[in-house]
């Protein structure tokens, strides 16, 4: 029984499958936009953490205001369908139209700007998105909890597509404006079919007050602490999946695929549970006893999820690299593993953490709230507490503690949840009883080693680091003579091996001798510090700023000492811990002689910005007239196509334009602006003491006899074809370019060298 104090509209019963099916597309187009948001805001304002948390806090923080905007109106809403499509058809118009302009702040304005002129252009789409669940929760029948949670689960699976359709394949088939325009499509026909549906639709009055007679909260709890406990398990469930996904990261080699498929499994949880609880609502179930179990079960699951992740590693056996792809098969292959290893892990915790959304809003609106506040607040503090889970897991929580000791931290906070439930509950006993046992858990569970990827026989661990931005490792290879290599996320980079020592060095010097200053140099992705060294080696260089994203370098370049001349000690050297492609595109016009950068394989999520068409012309500009670039290009590992078109791209930007090979699997891009040192001078350079000694050290005498192709020859052979840029990032959304009858990549080695001289 229900007494009623206020009513409002809702929409006629008959008619809710329509609205589960707009709102399930509604979920896929607003992640996919998200994401496409992220793909370009990570150029705009770069890769690192900083920038990564100012995009979730961005998101989060707009659903928050959205939320409660959306519940405070949501009673005066006569028609909810009509608003819900208006809604939609603005979010789709206003998200391509930052599609179009985000591309456009890159160095146009300083960078703290940037982050401003985002925020509002993005704030209004995200606002728009968290006013549709309230409203709609506000406009529908029987239990609130039971209805949001449905909703919040329809949405939540539309989500999942839309991160394995854009998030897998549509960014790297149709290019970001492509599948911008296709959402925005997808949103006009959303709205155009909930426009019609609101107008013609038959509309019911329901209560929007209600208090209900199997109420298990005392009157001292009204409200407040449900908010506090959504913004708790909002704060938790976030911080869990910054976690998961470092510790997944590693698996997958962080590709692109491994961001969306850890991000598919999380959401894919919380639409289980909030399907559950839903259905545990509408059949009368009390929510407080169940808030309280499902959170205890969530802090048990989050607290062995480490193990669990470990388990799954060595259980579900096979490749989850992104090297060496050439055909579909071998792709599918690939996420089967890594996907199987996610579920695995982590789709029991998530479907735990949520339950507790439906749960919450149950509670809160049992206190005399109406249906559109009740939602709407409680989504509200739960997205609020978000932003701050994503804040401490990244900035405070990784660092200091680690994925495996944080999550027991995060575990603690469940607890304290399912406890305050139980004291609502009015169960003191019950509650002491839990904390207890949970943190006696806590203390005996074994601490797992950080999740550095598998190492190989003969591997030495000799440093690791779970840092902001990564989680580094570096290994000494007793079987490879004590060579020395950085392993970050899962991949293994720069080593000090023979060969690299021989590409990397070559980097530094075939820019520097080929420019026709060399007053000021810019080293992009320091890794080893050879490459910077080599340059440094050309005593006329009087500046050296060296650009890496992650701060660990500082504990790690001294490792290599032994081959990097200590030159981050250098007086004329300066480290700058920013994303190479942001502190490109806002350095001075002509401020450098020489460019030279080593970043990672193309295939790595979020580098492709830096092999791109629009990196290449910011390099131009940067460039004095004589200056030199050097672009390193991994020959291992991928297609013959793939190959071409880095190559492609590079000589577009730079048609007078160098491909060196440098070692049997190796090659350098290097090109000049204008016209740089004459031969005679190149010729002098190489005799200087420290840059002979460097070239005989790797095997060279005379860059020259390297074996080269350039001109009319080079661009005959790459021919037509696509290239890279920032609006078509298919080099690291490659799945959509493979073909079944491809070239493996260990040929594609062979044949992209077969007509250099």
């Amino acid at each position: 029984m229900t007494s009623t104090d206020s009513v409002g509209i809702a929409i006629a019963e008959p008619r809710q499958r329509l609205l589960s099916g707009l709102f399930f597309l509604s979920g896929a187009t607003s992640l996919g936009f998200e994401l496409i948001w992220s793909k370009q805001l990570a150029v705009v304002l770069g890769g690192s953490t900083a920038g990564i948390a100012f995009v979730v806090a961005l998101f989060m923080g707009g659903m928050a205001i959205g939320d409660v905007l959306g519940g405070r109106f949501a009673a005066r809403l006569r028609r909810p369908l009509l608003a819900y499509g208006l809604f939609e058809l603005v979010m789709g118009a206003w998200g391509m139209v930052a599609i179009l302009v985000l591309p456009h702040l890159e160095g146009s304005l300083p960078l703290p700007l940037c982050y401003v002129t985002a925020g509002a252009l993005l704030l209004p789409c995200t606002v728009l998105a968290g006013m549709t669940l309230p409203v709609l929760a506000a406009a529908t029948h029987g239990s609130l909890g039971a209805a949001l949670g449905r909703l919040y689960a329809i949405n939540t699976l539309g989500a999942v597509l839309g991160v394995l359709t854009t998030g897998m394949y549509l960014m790297g088939a149709l290019g970001l404006r492509g599948a911008g325009a296709l959402l925005t499509g997808l949103c006009a026909a959303v709205a155009l079919l909930a426009l019609t549906a609101g107008r013609r639709l038959p509309l019911t009055v329901v209560p929007q007050v209600a208090t209900a007679e199997r109420v298990s909260v005392p009157p001292a709890a009204a409200g407040g602490l449900w908010l506090v406990l959504a913004a708790a398990t909002g704060m938790a469930s976030l911080g869990a999946e910054i976690l998961w996904t470092r510790a997944l990261i590693a698996q997958f080699n962080a590709s692109t695929y491994a961001f969306a498929a850890i991000l598919a499994v999380f959401l894919l949880g919380l639409a289980l549970g909030a399907a559950a609880a839903a259905r545990a609502l509408a059949k009368g179930a009390d929510p407080l006893p169940l808030l309280v179990r499902t959170q205890l079960a969530a802090a048990v699951l989050v607290m062995t999820s480490p193990a669990a992740i470990a388990w799954a590693e060595q259980a579900i056996v096979g490749y989850v690299g992104i090297r060496h792809i050439a055909q579909p098969s071998l792709w599918w292959s690939t996420m089967a593993v890594g996907i199987g290893r996610a579920l695995v892990a982590l789709l029991l915790p998530a479907t735990l953490l949520g339950c507790a959304l439906p749960l919450l809003v149950d509670l809160y609106s049992r206190h005399g709230h109406d249906r559109g506040r009740s939602s709407g607040w409680v989504l509200a503090a739960n997205s609020a507490g978000s932003v701050v889970g994503s804040l401490v897991a990244r900035f405070t929580l990784l660092p200091l503690l680690g994925v495996s000791t944080s999550l027991r931290g995060l575990a603690l906070v469940h607890t304290v949840i399912a406890a305050a439930a139980l004291l609502a509950w009015g169960r003191q006993r019950g509650t002491w009883l839990v904390l207890a046992a949970v943190a006696a858990l806590t203390v005996s569970l074994p601490t797992v080693p950080p999740f550095l990827g598998r190492l190989a026989s003969g591997q030495r661990l000799i440093f690791s680091d779970e840092g902001v931005q990564d989680t580094t490792a570096i290994v000494q290879m007793d079987n490879r003579g004590g060579a020395r290599q950085i392993i970050s996320n899962g991949i293994a980079y720069a080593g000090d091996a023979p060969s690299a020592r021989r590409y990397m060095r070559l980097l530094g010097h075939l820019p520097a001798l080929y420019a026709r200053d060399h007053q000021r140099a810019l080293v992009i992705c320091l890794g080893t510090g050879m490459t910077a060294a080599a340059v440094a080696r050309h005593q006329d260089v009087q500046l050296l700023d060296l650009v890496d994203i992650s701060p660990v370098v500082h504990r790690t370049l001294p490792l290599f000492d032994h081959v990097n001349d200590r030159v981050y000690a250098a007086s004329r050297a300066v480290i700058h811990l920013q994303d190479g492609r942001v502190f490109l595109a806002h350095a001075q016009p002509a401020s450098y002689d020489i460019i030279t950068l080593e970043p990672p394989p193309p295939r790595v999520s979020g580098v492709s910005s830096l092999y791109s068409l629009q990196f290449y012309h910011l390099s131009q500009r940067a460039l004095k007239p004589g200056g030199a670039i050097a672009q390193w290009l991994p020959v291992h590992g991928m297609t013959l196509e793939e190959l071409k078109m880095l190559a492609r791209t590079f000589v577009q930007a730079f048609p007078q334009a160098m491909l060196i090979q440098v070692l049997d699997v190796e090659a350098a891009l290097v090109a000049v602006r204008g016209d740089g040192a004459d031969a005679a001078s190149v010729a002098q350079r190489q005799l200087a003491p420290l840059v002979a000694e460097h070239l005989r050290s790797v095997g060279v005498a005379d860059v020259r006899k390297l074996p080269t192709m350039q001109g009319d020859k080079l661009r005959s052979w790459l021919g037509t074809g696509p290239i890279v840029t920032d609006d078509d990032p298919r080099i690291e959304q490659f799945a959509a370019s493979l073909a079944a009858n491809a070239t493996d990549t260990d040929e594609a080695s062979k044949q992209f060298f077969m007509n250099f001289p």
